[in-house]
């Protein structure tokens, strides 16, 4: 799969699990193109799936991408999206 082609499907699923259009850049390294920053991502998602990262073996250090992240929920036995709706909101 083309790494653009890959880059949308992320898109796809962050935009609907936050409920907000979220764009990834081509790299990774600049996650999206919002007034929201990597951690602020990081805990919705963490929400989103009922997990808590403060519990887990993995840090928040460990993901340097959402796309890391995003492989690694996915790996994981059971986890699936809670049907909580929630939204990323702009910096004040």
């Amino acid at each position: 799969m083309k790494r653009y082609e890959k880059n949308l499907i992320y898109e796809k699923k962050l935009s609907l699990w936050s409920g907000y259009p979220v764009k990834i850049e081509d790299d990774l390294d600049s996650i999206c193109q919002c007034d929201v920053d990597f951690i602020e991502i990081l805990m919705l998602l963490e929400n989103a799936f009922l997990i808590n990262l403060v519990e887990s073996d993995k840090t928040r250090q460990d993901f340097t991408t959402i796309k890391e992240f995003i492989d690694w929920i996915e790996s994981r036995p059971k986890m699936t999206p809670s049907f909580k709706r929630f939204k990323l909101t702009p910096w004040p």
